[in-house]
């Protein structure tokens, strides 16, 4: 069983449910991160394994994918707690770590916000012990631990999942699949959100626009006239999801 996500594809076993998902990115390209497979490459360091060496992550830049994959579930309602175990075990694992490389890498990448709130989040509930430059960003973004506040509100309970939406909603998709308000909350960088809500705007405009097997079995076109697809699925889409309801809604007070 695949499913393909954009960014990255899900394969599952149906027999033993093991899933392996292969990344094509980090996060989705709507987090307008540059936190890509080529910067990454840029900061491998080598490793001892079973006699060889290999090239590997440094702890440094692992730290940064994981507090920017917690800032992307927490905009998409699916935080877990074993998020927050991952980055305390790699900070318990490398005491040393350069920790202002980390936040002038951080502060670079434009996912500052993202480092303090998750590091915040293990201090406060999994008693990770941090280092004062980092306490003394965390007192200076007062911002980062209201975020905190809200992700630990919602971590120990059932989060609300986000709407299934008909084709005919899918400009609402902007407004209801994610914690947009979290996400500019997070987001330090003015560019950042703006390109987040241009990046939303264009899907959600593709997904009303696009035609599909409804309006491909509604009429059967030649190649050269493809193009009437367009305005006939906005047609269809105005048939049955607008036209008809307003109908109803004029016509019902007569009928009583």
């Amino acid at each position: 069983l695949q499913k393909d996500l954009g960014w990255e594809y899900h394969f599952v076993d149906k027999k033993s449910r093991v899933c392996i998902d292969l990344h094509e990115g980090i996060v989705p390209d709507l987090f307008c991160l540059p936190l890509d497979f080529e910067y990454l490459r840029s900061h491998l360091q080598p490793l001892s394994l079973a006699g060889k060496t290999v090239s590997t992550i440094s702890p440094e830049q692992m730290l940064l994918i994981l507090c920017v994959q917690l800032g992307k579930d927490c905009c998409h309602w699916s935080v877990r707690l074993a998020q927050l175990c991952d980055v305390a075990q790699l900070l318990r694992t490398h005491p040393q770590l350069d920790w202002r490389r980390v936040l002038a890498e951080a502060q670079k990448l434009g996912c500052e916000r993202m480092l303090l709130l998750d590091l915040c989040l293990v201090r406060d509930l999994l008693g990770v012990t941090l280092p004062q430059i980092v306490l003394n960003k965390l007192q200076a973004q007062p911002v980062s631990q209201s975020l905190a506040i809200q992700v630990r509100s919602q971590l120990f309970r059932d989060l609300e999942q986000p709407p299934k939406l008909s084709e005919a909603k899918g400009f609402w998709v902007f407004f209801l699949s994610y914690n947009h308000r979290f996400y500019f909350s997070m987001r330090e960088r003015l560019h950042d959100r703006v390109m987040y809500c241009l990046h939303w705007l264009k899907n959600s405009l593709f997904v009303t626009v696009m035609p599909n097997e409804a309006d491909w079995a509604l009429l059967s076109l030649p190649r050269v006239l493809a193009f009437l697809y367009y305005p006939i699925h906005i047609i269809r889409l105005l048939i049955k999801h607008g036209i008809q309801p307003i109908f109803r809604t004029h016509h019902e007070p007569h009928s009583l």
